[in-house]
């Protein structure tokens, strides 16, 4: 980041470690939190069928799919029920408005959201066999400045996902995680 000029007043005067909990190791959260007990956590939600259709495309079966969403979405609800530091984010709000969803963060963590300009976003492609099976993904570092990083995010995604399942997967998920989603305001 500071290689692409987005710190405003210089490198940071002392440093923070991220750890990108997602799937079963969400679990690690509060062994963490023993281990730091000065840490903040973010938890990033999704609608259930985008998620899971995204893990189907690289090769999980359903029904994988559907006990880790379950096994995340309640891991979250309990933190976020219990005296936890943690924020939950929706990912559909992260790429509707990521501007004010940086602020809430900011704000949660007790940062300064003038110390930094600009965000490091992860392109994803997928990447497909001559028999059109998704075969992995090609990731992308790219630097854009925070006031016109929404312009580089896909609001379709989970519609896109939506339509790439089958009605009844997208049942399946939708009657398996119905319940959490409604907890973790979806409609």
């Amino acid at each position: 980041m500071e290689a692409h000029g987005f710190y405003r007043n210089g490198p940071a005067k002392s440093s923070r470690m991220v750890v990108k909990l997602v799937n079963y190791n969400v679990e690690l959260a509060r062994d963490l939190r023993q281990i730091y007990p000065n840490a903040i956590f973010i938890g990033i939600v999704r609608d259930a069928v985008g998620l899971c259709e995204s893990m189907i495309s690289r090769g999980a079966t359903p029904e994988k799919s559907v006990k880790l969403y379950q096994s995340v979405a309640r891991t979250f609800l309990e933190l976020a029920g219990e005296d936890f530091p943690i924020i939950l984010l929706r990912f559909e709000e992260i790429i509707t408005d990521i501007v004010a969803t940086s602020a809430k963060v900011f704000s949660f963590c007790g940062l300064d959201p003038r110390a930094v300009s600009g965000f490091c976003l992860q392109d994803k492609a997928r990447i497909f066999d001559k028999n059109g099976q998704v075969v992995g993904m090609q990731k992308v570092d790219a630097f854009y400045d925070i006031s016109s990083a929404s312009t580089h995010l896909r609001a379709d995604v989970n519609t896109s996902a939506h339509a790439r399942l089958p009605e009844n997967l997208r049942s399946l998920i939708e009657e398996s995680c119905g319940p959490l989603m409604r907890q973790l305001g979806y409609d």
